[in-house]
């Protein structure tokens, strides 16, 4: 019984130990598996802080050893931490640094005029940069770029801020270097007398200096973006590419490309350009850059010059020629008076030698013209007739002008007189004409000449202050031409102003016109409007009475004899017989020789065997001023006329100076020998 009853205790005592030695082995088998996760969790955490103190050391390590200026600041501006380089430029070490105020580092000053400011703003949650010069003890005066960042605690909260600075002052001096070197090219671009440009590679203006406005009268904002070309015609921007484009496509420099463009005025602006390629960082042509110099002053003076130096070889060859052409023309009108003297005036012959005459009058007004342009021969003034003048140039312009150009006159003959030189009054015809002929399109139109007395008031006369009121004769131009604006009328007495095209003018006329006009004490008045012509009127002020002018009109001098014994020395034997005759006609007795030499042997022979001598100037051997000379000193009395076609060394003045009596040029017409022969025999 007590067996049976054992038998389950020992089967229950065994399953309570097998169920307890389950229970343990589980449970040690549980804990050995949280303690080795317990012991890998802290080999983990061992293994991140080893790398984070590597990552914290290399942080360090690139701090210590940036060449940024690097601290860590507290809401106090207390230093919390700084890195070398903070540590060397403010003269201390991080320990001695760090519980230390910036104040106390970088002084008062600058802390409460720089520092504190932008800080204050970081403090709020601002990230920070700005530029400041700062002084330094170890390092002298820096200039630092500045970057502030706040620093927050592990509960988010703004603790502080962190302050990154770097030298800049390189930097800093390279940027104004570059702002002396800019400032210095904006001087010399603003104040030049040239224009200073830009375009890019396809001829667009990208810069403009202020001096454009001056020369073509556009803003440079007006020019940005415009063409090159665009101030030019079209045939002056074909001919300027065609010279340009082999320099572009070669990447050449250029100089002295001349332009015309017009100015937003219309006017005509010569421009003289030169240009250098520039080119970007990659090589890359981009455009030119060059400047532009006004030349259109220059430019006229250069025509005016090449006109002068026309005119002078003009002179010279009429200087050359003048004498032999005018002994010519006194051989053709004097043969041609004698001729007249014998043939009935209303016969064919007489009207046939009438207009030889007066041909050879006009030949010898043109050599006496081109020698007065040429200034080969000197201001003449005096009293004149100057409806004579206008007829005599206005015969002369009848054969130059078109015949689609018809001519109107109303001269009156009993205008007055004038006292003015008459080859200037011929010169102020001669242009006004020409300029209206200018001003009709296709040259077709009316030219109206008017030449009356007038008198003219205060008020007429206007801003001509000098000229004083009274009677004037005036002389009128008109055209039926494209007339002009107001703005061309008060610019078109200015030297070098004209409205013609390159080539057809210097724009001297009438300016030169308004000085002879001027020095005749006169003045001028313009009328015109755009469509419908122009009328230019020149007044003279008349002199009253006759003012001692001898009438043209007095022949009686042909219908007297003389008496005497004349020598006459002229190289041209034809010369000296054709006035042999003439005065032998006129009841003198005459001897002739081409040879100036012979002709002092016969007065130092026969000191009175001649009443008078008649010399030309320009002969071999003895001149005529040297043969006066020589004869004055043998017989001081002997009257002598000296005759000459022109010469460039002796004149009027200096002739009388020697001693001779009267100063005769060539070609003799008229009365003119034969009534100075007369005055002086009649004197003697």
């Amino acid at each position: 019984m007590i067996l049976e009853l054992i038998k389950p205790l020992s089967l229950l005592l065994s399953l309570a130990l097998l169920l307890v030695f389950v229970f343990y082995f589980f449970r040690r088998q549980n804990v050995t598996y949280i303690l080795q996760e317990r012991v890998d969790e802290l080999t983990r955490v061992e293994k991140k802080t080893g790398q984070d103190k590597e990552k914290l050391r290399r942080f360090e390590c690139i701090v210590a050893n940036s060449s940024d200026f690097m601290a860590l600041l507290d809401k106090n501006f207390v230093y919390l931490a700084v890195n070398d380089t903070y540590a060397r430029v403010s003269g201390k070490s991080k320990d001695e640094l760090v519980g230390l105020k910036v104040a106390e580092v970088l002084g008062p000053t600058i802390f409460q005029s720089v520092i504190k400011p932008h800080a204050e703003k970081c403090l709020s949650g601002e990230a920070v940069y700005y530029e400041e010069w700062f002084e330094f003890e170890n390092f002298g005066r820096m200039y630092m770029g500045v970057s502030y960042n706040p620093y927050t605690g592990e509960e988010g909260r703004i603790e502080g801020f962190t302050v990154v600075s770097r030298d800049i002052t390189q930097r800093k001096q390279i940027e104004e270097a570059l702002l002396v070197s800019e400032k210095r090219f904006q001087d010399l671009a603003q104040n030049s007398t040239d224009w200073i440009w830009e375009f890019d590679e396809n001829e667009i203006y990208t810069y403009a200096s202020p001096r454009i406005k001056d020369l073509l009268g556009y803003t440079p904002e007006e020019i940005l973006g415009q063409s090159a070309i665009s101030p030019m015609s079209s045939q002056e921007s074909e001919r300027v590419f065609n010279e340009f484009i082999p320099l572009k496509k070669a990447r050449k420099p250029f100089s002295s490309l001349i332009s015309i463009n017009q100015h937003k005025n219309g006017e005509k602006v010569i421009l003289e350009s030169s240009g250098v390629p520039f080119f970007d960082n990659a090589g890359e042509f981009r455009g030119y850059r060059g400047i532009d110099r006004d030349i259109t002053g220059r430019t006229n003076l250069e025509k005016q010059l090449h006109q002068s130096q026309k005119m002078e070889a003009i002179g010279t060859l009429a200087g050359g020629i003048s004498h032999d052409f005018n002994n010519i023309l006194s051989g053709i009108i004097g043969y041609s008076e004698l001729v007249q003297r014998e043939v009935p005036v209303d016969s064919t012959a007489g009207q046939d030698i009438i207009e030889v005459i007066n041909a050879g009058k006009r030949a010898a007004n043109l050599v006496r013209q081109i020698l007065t342009f040429s200034r080969k021969t000197e201001s003449n003034t005096r009293p004149l007739h100057p409806h004579i003048i206008v007829k005599e140039a206005l015969k002369l312009l009848r054969s130059t002008l078109p015949s689609t150009i018809q001519i109107e006159e109303d001269i009156d003959p009993d205008c007055g007189i004038i006292l003015a030189d008459p080859t200037n009054i011929h010169q102020v015809v001669v242009n006004l004409c020409t300029n209206a002929l200018h001003a009709m399109a296709d040259e077709k139109g009316t030219l109206r000449v008017s030449l009356q007395r007038r008198q003219v008031s205060a008020a007429e006369i206007n801003a001509e202050s000098s000229v004083t009121p009274g009677s004037f004769v005036a002389l009128s131009v008109s055209d039926t031409g494209c007339g002009m604006e107001q703005s061309t009328i008060d610019r078109i007495f200015e030297p070098y102003f004209t409205t013609k095209e390159v080539g057809t003018g210097t724009g001297l006329g009438l300016a030169v016109i308004h000085g002879i006009v001027q020095s005749a004490q006169g003045f001028m008045k313009v009328e015109s409007k755009a469509g419908e012509g122009s009328t230019f009127t020149v007044y003279c002020p008349a002199l009253q009475g006759k003012d001692g002018l001898r009438s043209e009109s007095v022949k009686s001098g042909h219908q007297q004899r003389g008496h005497g014994r004349i020598l006459v020395v002229d190289d041209e034997a034809f010369l000296i017989r054709v006035t042999q005759r003439q005065l032998e006609n006129r009841g003198y007795r005459v001897t002739g020789t081409t040879d100036s030499n012979d002709a002092l042997e016969k007065i130092r022979t026969d000191p009175n065997g001649f009443d008078l001598l008649i010399t030309d100037q320009t002969m071999p051997g003895l001149t005529g001023a040297e043969l006066a000379v020589a004869v004055k000193e043998i017989n001081p009395g002997m009257p002598i006329i000296l005759c000459t076609g022109h010469s460039g060394v002796l004149n009027e003045e200096k002739s009388l100076a020697l001693g001779i009596d009267r100063y005769v040029g060539k070609p003799i017409m008229g009365n003119v020998l034969f009534d100075a022969v007369r005055e002086l025999l009649d004197e003697k």
